[in-house]
This record gives structure tokens, C-alpha cells and sequence, in this order.
């Protein structure tokens, strides 16, 4: 209002400038077109649509959109204050009983992280005892079911030193690495294993170089299209990548390593008597 006023009297001194001829014919045609008939405030149904459309409802209502922005020195690349933040905001109840629900960036990722929190160990556990099954199943409860989990613990445990030591952080994406690595693992574990069983006589080494040699080029040619997704632009695949070829390392290295090791040291506690 206060600019209206101004402009009202920048109009009515023009005018009469141009009344005065202190303004001539000539420039008078240039300024005439762009001097209003009248003056009101702009309100924002006399808004561009460009200009209004990110704060107009589906409905065509506008200017019932609240911007809402992070605490100055907050940012919401830690978690911790992204889910506070979207948690304030999520659902807001107004005097007159409606309900207002925010959405947005954080509301999306908070929920993504809450849910890698809820069903990630849920996924690692059903995999681990789909596992533990199959191995109960394929070696009939012996003791050589026992081995091969303990193999495929101690690579899953490998690779959760690793993450940890490189403070690689779980996501929606990467937290499948670790059901992968625990299905991946157990299969090297459970081929160099049957292998043993299945030929009892055979020196350790021979069914390393022949069944881990078997199960070591298996093994790089998944790890390979694991390193590959670490060239992406997107952090989350190059996590994913990371932790996924590090479950092929680990896994494979108690496989190939510490398998053999086992079993010859069992071997000679054997025949040691």
C-alpha cells in the first residue's frame, strides 16, 4: 500500500511535467505505455503462472504452501537430525482439528532410513536361516554343516570389520550386500566342503587348486561387476558396489583360506593319538 502511494505520485508529477512540456512529445510516447490507468496492489491470484505453480495446490489454491527450511548450522546429511526434522513437520494438527501432512526430500529419505532400520535385520536373519536349512539339508545334520556355517560366519564377520573400519554406513541401497554375501558365502563354503566329503582320501591342497580354483574364478567374475558399479556418479551404487565385492572377498577368502585350514588342522588333531 505504501507503494502504491508513491507510485501514485510519481504518476501525477509525470503527468503534469508532461503538461508543462518539460517532457517532450517525443519522449512522452515512449514513457505513455508503460504509465497504468490505475494502481492496485498485486496480489497473488495476479500472479504469472510460472511464478506461482510450485506454490499452488492441485486444486488451484495458492499460497497455502509452507517452506520449511533446516535450523542454521543443521544439515541434513546427518541422519540423525534428517529424521528429527522430518518427524517435526511429517504431520501437523491445526487449531481447527485439521490435519496437515508435509512431504518433501527429508519426509521420503527419513522414511527409506527408517525402513533399512526395520527390515534390514529382518532380511539378514531370513537369509541366515534359509541357509542354516539348506546346510542342515545338503550335509544331513553332520558335523561338516557346522563347519562350513562357521566358515561363512567368519567371512560375514571379515566383511563387518571391514565396513566399520571404513566407516561405510548402511542404506536403502548397500544393507543388500549383506543377504547376498551370506547366500554367496555359503555356496563357496558348502562346494569346497562337498568336495572334501565326497572324496575323504584326497589331500586338502588338491581340492583347494581344483575345487577352489573352480570356485575363485566364480567368485571374481561376480566380484568384477561389483568393482564396476563403483565407477557410477551415484553414491549409493558405489556403496552398494564396495560392499558387495568386499562380501565376494571375505566370503570367498574363508572359503579358500581358512576351510582348508580348519580341516587340516582337524585332520591332524585326528591322527595325532
Amino acid at each position: 500500500d505504501e507503494k502504491i502511494t508513491l507510485l501514485a505520485d510519481i504518476k501525477k508529477r509525470v503527468v503534469r511535467a508532461h503538461q508543462r512540456h518539460f517532457i517532450s512529445d517525443a519522449d512522452w510516447k515512449r514513457l505513455e505505455p508503460h504509465i497504468p490507468e490505475s494502481l492496485a496492489p498485486i496480489g497473488i491470484a495476479d500472479l504469472p503462472e510460472q511464478l506461482a505453480r510450485p506454490f499452488q495446490e492441485k486444486n488451484g489454491t495458492r499460497g497455502t504452501v509452507v517452506y520449511i527450511v533446516p535450523t542454521e548450522g543443521k544439515s541434513v546429511y546427518d541422519a540423525h537430525y534428517l529424521m528429527h526434522w522430518a518427524d517435526s513437520f511429517r504431520e501437523v494438527r491445526l487449531p481447527n482439528g485439521d490435519v496437515i501432512r508435509g512431504s518433501g526430500d527429508p519426509v521420503i529419505f527419513s522414511d527409506m532410513l527408517i525402513a533399512v532400520g526395520e527390515e534390514a535385520p529382518k532380511a539378514v536373519l531370513g537369509s541366515f536361516l534359509g541357509t542354516l536349512v539348506v546346510m542342515l539339508i545338503a550335509f544331513r545334520g553332520r558335523r561338516a554343516a557346522f563347519i562350513t556355517l562357521a566358515t561363512l560366519a567368519l567371512g560375514l564377520s571379515w566383511l563387518i570389520l571391514f565396513l566399520a573400519v571404513d566407516h561405510v554406513k548402511l542404506n536403502f541401497l548397500n544393507f543388500v550386500a549383506l543377504p547376498i554375501s551370506i547366500g554367496v558365502g555359503a555356496d563357496y563354503a558348502l562346494n569346497m566342503m562337498t568336495r572334501r566329503e565326497m572324496h575323504p582320501d584326497e589331500s586338502i591342497p588338491h581340492v583347494v587348486i581344483e575345487t577352489g580354483g573352480a570356485v575363485i574364478l566364480c567368485s571374481l567374475t561376480t566380484m568384477l561387476g561389483y568393482f564396476a558399479l563403483m565407477l557410477s556418479i551415484n553414491q549409493a551404487v558405489r556403496s552398494f558396489g564396495l560392499a558387495a565385492a568386499m562380501g565376494e572377498v571375505t566370503t570367498i577368502l574363508a572359503a579358500v583360506l581358512a576351510l582348508p585350514a580348519l580341516l587340516i588342522v582337524a585332520g591332524a588333531k585326528r591322527r595325532a593319538p
